[in-house]
């Protein structure tokens, strides 16, 4: 499919240009465009901002899934897909009447602005200031939005935009949460898959260590740390992580398993105290200690803390429950001095007390968990039909946040 800027916008190209790839920005440089942007700019901003102290308009659009014949031609896909799959690909890709989207436009105090739509942002800025690609393609989509916003502007103003959102929003564009314990008893996953081979004996010794108060900063503290003493006690974690330590010094194991970027840790004298105290109190990097590398939600830091009444070792990184709690209890009961971060959190999960939060259709649910200020929440899903049907009555769905109350004509403008 081309970005064609004289295509008719229909539901399979607004998500390819909007969905289908990672996040994408690009400024805007055709003097055309630039003229539709402003135009829509003149458009939403006939509302009040949507959000406190910022200089931003949000609002919810939809466009109908149409016929399949703008999904695609038969004839293109016969040759993978008889001609119900292909009807069942359509539908996977638009199971709802209507795709809806969530648009967005901030005028940044310090820098450009922009509007956005899905992954996709398309910023009016000065060109020789820019670090985005320059829009190809995208006429067509500007123009489109020109329409849709002054429709939806016009019924925000005329009140009829909450209620027709909330009546008309499909249940996979919200937000809802659903305790652990039930999703166990629904058999969607089972307990031992949460547990991850955690013991129920485990489970009461982690207990006691926050009961002890280990998310707290340690009362007692080791007098002295090296740099040969904190690769000791990272060989043990490589050990529960699974790794390959025989044969290798902890040096070679730190080289090997960690994150990488040590800034010169491995470089230092391995038995000098003071050197490894320097080195800690000018360090700002998370990356040097980094003992089980990965995307920013699932990283394990294993952090040497130092003052003047000596050192303890701070724990982050409850993704993989396994390896955190785990790690806990073995340092603990090395009689390491440790603080383990949000270890009551870790607690409720493995006791199913805490909640799952359920994000709309085609979110990454991997940071979504401080959006559930209601609930405890560490873990997040996206939205699937199939969870209707497992859980779908346990799950307790938030009100629809549709950015605007009803407002009058008379509401002040910008």
């Amino acid at each position: 499919m081309q970005d064609g800027d004289e295509q008719r916008m229909t539901a399979s190209l607004l998500k390819y240009l909007t969905k289908n790839r990672m996040h994408d920005e690009y400024c805007l440089k055709d003097p055309g465009d630039i003229e539709l942007f402003e135009e829509i700019e003149r458009i939403v901003r006939e509302l009040p901002s949507s959000e406190k102290n910022l200089d931003v308009r949000t609002l919810w659009i939809s466009i109908p899934r149409g016929p399949i014949e703008d999904f695609g031609d038969y004839e293109d896909y016969k040759e993978d897909y008889n001609y119900e799959e292909f009807v069942n690909l359509w539908k996977y890709e638009h199971p709802d009447e209507k795709d809806w989207y969530v648009f967005q436009y901030e005028k940044i105090p310090w820098g450009p602005r922009y509007v956005a739509l899905g992954n996709l942002g398309l910023f009016c800025e000065e060109e020789d200031k820019s670090f985005r690609d320059y829009s190809r393609g995208h006429t067509g989509l500007l123009k489109w939005l020109v329409g849709i916003l002054r429709e939806t502007v016009d019924s925000v103003k005329d009140g009829t935009y909450h209620d027709l959102v909330v009546s008309q929003l499909p249940i996979g564009y919200r937000k809802g949460v659903v305790k652990r314990s039930d999703i166990w008893k629904s058999g969607y996953w089972s307990r031992d898959d949460d547990l991850d081979g955690i013991t129920d004996e485990e489970i009461e010794r982690f207990i006691e260590l926050v009961d002890g108060g280990i998310e707290q900063e340690p009362k007692e503290k080791l007098e002295s740390m090296t740099l040969n003493d904190y690769l000791t006690l990272c060989s043990v974690c490589f050990r529960i992580f699974g790794r390959d330590i025989a044969d290798k010094s902890p040096a070679e194991q730190f080289k090997r398993f960690a994150d990488g970027r040590d800034e010169g840790l491995l470089e230092l004298d391995p038995d000098d105290p003071d050197a490894f105290r320097l080195f800690c109190k000018s360090s700002h990097s998370g990356h040097v200690w980094e003992i089980f590398p990965g995307h920013s939600y699932s990283r394990i830091h294993l952090y040497p803390h130092t003052d003047e009444n000596g050192w303890y070792l701070y724990l982050n990184g409850p993704f993989h429950r396994n390896h955190f709690v785990h790690i806990a209890l073995e340092l603990t009961s090395m009689g390491i001095p440790m603080k383990i971060y949000e270890a009551s959190k870790v607690v409720n999960a493995l006791k199913g007390e805490d909640y799952i939060g359920i994000m709309p259709r085609g979110s990454f649910p991997q940071y979504c968990s401080h959006l559930f200020t209601e609930h405890e929440v560490m873990d997040c899903l996206s939205f699937r039909e199939e969870m209707l049907e497992k859980f779908g009555d346990m799950i307790e769905w938030y009100a629809v946040n549709t950015f605007y109350p009803v407002i009058s004509d008379s509401s002040k403008k910008d």
